[in-house]
């Protein structure tokens, strides 16, 4: 206690006689000048000047005794989590040195954080270590140029863009062309206005109005879409002054109406009838979802069937169009299938000359063949058959039959002869037996199942001669079928 006495005593005479006070030196040279008692690294002794320590919550509750009596007061902040910064405590959002500045508390900067005291705006760059904000309160920044120049101040380039030197601001360029110039897109979300001033703000117009040009160095104006230049389509008719092109890209354009005849080009060109829900080409009243009155020419595939959303069929090549009737769409079908319609045609001839003795029977070679009618159907055979018989002798006649059997059975026939007559040969040979063509036709109808039909030849008077090559006439010219015997047969689905 005599120690702390006697100090007290000291530092009182030395305020006295020289209004400074020196620790640890003789000769202060400021009101207060501390000197460090040792010098290097000696343990067990700290030296240094220790402020008062103070938390958040102890300078709130203390605020009503600082006011400007207590301006530069220096404090050391060790707790700023411990309360709500608020009023002269608004600052203080961290630990560290603050002074009083005669209404706040204001921090000194002793470099902590992840800046350094050496980050200064107005010298270097720098980057933010976390979000800043700045609380103006009442007080305005600005921002003054010395030198005017473009892009003088911006955010990322071009994101946001002062030109100073022309008093312009760009959106989206860093080379602004008019006092705002907008490079993009621009979404307005309140009313637009349009005129006034500096000081005065402009139209927001009415509900339906519509901006039109006020030409160079103007303004637009907001108009009443009846009164506003030019041609309206939804209050009067027009005539256009030159072609015109609606660029829609990802966009749609539709038209909404509930009358007939709610949309046309040229009258009866095109038509839609909003009321059906219809559309014709070449008539003002379709008849049908799309009616065409007039030609109709097809350069691809014709769909039928499917539904508003899946393609139709297009069939598959020579297939034909059936109608499946009254409110059911057609089918594509091939014409094998098809009620009346050709399922094949089929011909067979002669292939080799044969002898028929008299009072014998024998296949035609050659004319024959085997047909399949489907399952489920029924088919119609139509039978042309032609042959020609000739004597081996020089009868004056020849008798026969050509017969046409269905699965070995006989089903038709037809009678043959050879007339008598006198034709010599080159060699002066006399050909007597002259035959006649034999030609016959036959129908018949058969249910599903496979049928083999054939063409025989009975010989009634004389041997005949049956698929004869007529080498042997005067002025034969070498046709070798003209005596073959032919057979066709057109099969229709009924």
């Amino acid at each position: 206690m005599k120690k702390k006495i006697i100090l007290v005593s000291l530092l009182g005479i030395a305020l006295l006689s020289k209004a400074q006070v020196g620790i640890n030196n003789s000769a202060p040279a400021a009101t207060l000048d501390v000197t460090a008692k040792t010098t290097g690294a000696i343990p067990g002794t700290p030296e240094g000047l220790i402020s008062p320590r103070l938390t958040l919550l102890d300078l709130n509750q203390k605020s009503s005794a600082y006011t400007t009596a207590q301006t530069g007061t220096l404090i050391y902040v060790t707790d700023a989590s411990n309360d709500t910064p608020a009023g002269k405590t608004i600052k203080i959002v961290d630990v560290g040195y603050y002074y009083f500045d005669g209404s706040i508390w204001q921090r000194i900067n002793t470099g902590t954080g992840t800046g350094t005291s050496s980050d200064n705006i107005y010298t270097s760059n720098g980057t933010l270590g976390a979000n800043r904000t700045v609380a103006m309160a009442d007080k305005t920044l600005s921002f003054t140029s010395g030198t005017p120049t473009v892009n003088q101040f911006n955010v990322d380039g071009t994101v946001f863009s002062v030109d100073t030197q022309n008093d312009r601001i760009g959106v989206g360029t860093a080379t602004p062309q008019r006092t705002q110039h907008v490079s993009g897109s621009l979404q307005i979300t309140n009313e637009l206005n349009v005129g006034g001033n500096a000081t005065t703000a402009g139209s927001a117009g009415t509900i339906g109005q519509i901006l039109t040009s006020g030409g160079p160095g103007a303004a637009p104006i907001w108009k009443d879409a009846s009164t506003g230049t030019g041609i309206n389509i939804y209050t009067a008719d027009g005539t256009l002054t030159g072609n015109r092109t609606v660029t829609q890209g990802a966009n749609t354009l539709t038209f909404t109406g509930t009358s007939t005849n709610a949309f046309s080009v040229d009258g009866t060109t095109l038509s839609v009838d909003a009321a059906n829900n219809r559309t014709g080409i070449g008539t003002t009243t379709p008849q049908r979802t799309q009616h065409v009155n007039g030609s109709l020419q097809i350069t691809n595939e014709f769909n039928v069937g499917g539904d508003a959303t899946t393609a139709g069929n297009a069939g598959t090549a020579d297939q034909i169009l059936v109608s499946s009737g009254p409110g059911a769409a057609p089918q594509w079908k091939n014409m094998s299938s098809v009620s009346g319609g050709l399922a094949s045609a089929n011909y067979v001839q002669g292939t080799s000359e044969i002898t028929v003795n008299q009072g014998t029977t024998a296949d035609v070679p050659g004319v024959s063949v085997t047909l399949t009618v489907p399952a489920g159907r029924t088919q119609t055979l139509f039978f042309t058959i032609q042959g020609y018989s000739s004597t081996t002798n020089n009868s004056f006649a020849g008798q026969g039959v050509f017969s046409l059997l269905q699965n070995g059975v006989k089903i038709s026939s037809a009678y043959s002869s050879s007339g008598s007559g006198g034709v010599y040969l080159p060699n002066g040979t006399l050909l007597t037996n002259l035959p006649h063509p034999t030609t016959f036709i036959k129908s018949i109808s058969l249910p599903a199942g496979t049928y083999t039909f054939k063409v025989q030849y009975s010989a009634w008077a004389n041997n005949h001669i049956i698929n004869k090559l007529p080498s042997n006439y005067v002025g034969y010219n070498g046709d070798t079928e003209a005596m073959l015997t032919k057979m066709t047969i057109l099969v229709f689905n009924d």
